[in-house]
């Protein structure tokens, strides 16, 4: 798995390519957290585009519990996604996230999932 990321206009974009590695994922977002020079709050966007498949059931509560966690470091999130199985899984933890008092917003469309986190880190 390849876990590219940048930072555009406050949204922490994650790309991920390849079979799905949550640790490797879970170990990118820590590394981010623990970072002194990214600001608090920022918004998460995670395309799984290029994703072969799609993770278990235990990844993604270990990937909701881990932003429950750190809720200071990372606010509003998205999920892009390019199939109905993805889809599903990202409704998986959708419910999960808001079980834990966060939002997630699913996408088809990455364009308008910037356009909308940004304009949520705007409104608040």
């Amino acid at each position: 798995m390849v876990v590219d990321y940048e930072l555009l206009d406050g949204v922490l974009v994650f790309r991920i390519v390849g079979r799905p590695d949550v640790r490797a994922f879970l170990g990118t977002l820590q590394a981010i957290a623990a970072d002194d020079a990214m600001p608090d709050g920022l918004a998460v966007l995670i395309d799984v585009h290029g994703a072969d498949g799609g993770p278990s059931e235990e990844d993604i509560h270990a990937v909701s519990e881990f932003f429950a966690r750190h809720s200071q470091a990372f606010g509003p999130k998205g999920m892009v996604v390019a199939s109905k199985l993805q889809y599903g899984l990202a409704r998986m933890g959708k419910a999960l996230s808001q079980n834990r008092g966060m939002d997630m917003e699913i996408f088809w469309d990455e364009g308008k999932a910037l356009d909308t986190l940004r304009r949520r880190i705007a409104a608040e």
